[in-house]
């Protein structure tokens, strides 16, 4: 008869090799995990542009005509109310088309919210934009750091606030209904409509490229973080 522990497959490490690693996923690990979740279903599997949704219904040179004239359109929009309704639009948009309207906010702020954030924070500050301080960060006569002389105060600023949000609104909005388009529009299709444009031959190579080596592009993040985490894992 032959040993039970002789017919098992499973191979599992001993315990003087077991690796002390918590089993909770840090916030950078999740953040990059939504990240690639989000960028392989709506650019490489294309899940969301095969669904029955309103905007996959519509013709590609169409939805990518309206999202070009909405991005020019909205540079020079002024008022953080319109813009605020149009992004209320665009939710009701995703709704419509099946992509889930809390999971495309939560990836449109993980990702472009957030990069956009930390670009543009210095504006908040009276050494980019002067106006009138809403917080004093530090008021001195003499700063000094490694001898470069720092401002005697640093404040945040009423109109710097307001440019941030402007900024970073208009900025999460033109890249949504970069999004919608793109998420909704198989890669051919996209393509396609690039030419039907007839805008110019580098502009939809660089979209065919850029298509063809983002999962390549993801991939090699994640084995960067991959090797950095490796390196505080304790045997």
């Amino acid at each position: 008869m032959t040993p039970k522990w002789l017919n098992e497959t499973k191979i599992s490490a001993c315990n003087c090799c077991e690796l002390s690693v918590s089993g909770k996923k840090s916030y950078l690990d999740k953040t990059l995990s939504g990240i690639r979740q989000f960028f392989a279903e709506t650019f490489l599997q294309e899940l969301n542009a095969k669904k029955d949704g309103l905007l996959q219904k519509l013709d590609p040179r169409l939805k990518l005509t309206a999202a070009l004239i909405s991005i020019f359109a909205l540079s020079f929009i002024h008022r953080p109310a319109a813009i605020i309704l149009t992004y209320v639009a665009l939710l009701l948009l995703a709704f419509f088309s099946k992509l889930g309207v809390w999971s495309f906010t939560r990836r449109m702020l993980l990702t472009t919210g957030l990069f956009t954030a930390l670009i543009i924070l210095p504006t908040v500050f009276n050494i980019s934009i002067p106006g009138r301080a809403i917080l004093v960060i530090y008021k001195l006569k003499d700063f000094h750091v490694f001898g470069i002389n720092l401002p005697s105060t640093l404040t945040i600023t009423d109109n710097g606030l307001r440019f941030f949000f402007l900024f970073w609104l208009r900025v999460l909005t033109m890249a949504s209904v970069s999004v919608l388009a793109i998420a909704t529009t198989k890669r051919e299709h996209l393509l396609s409509a690039l030419q039907a444009l007839r805008l110019p031959s580098f502009l939809t190579m660089m979209a065919a490229l850029a298509y063809r080596f983002l999962h390549i592009l993801i991939k090699v993040v994640e084995n960067i973080h991959l090797a950095k985490k490796s390196r505080s894992i304790k045997l």
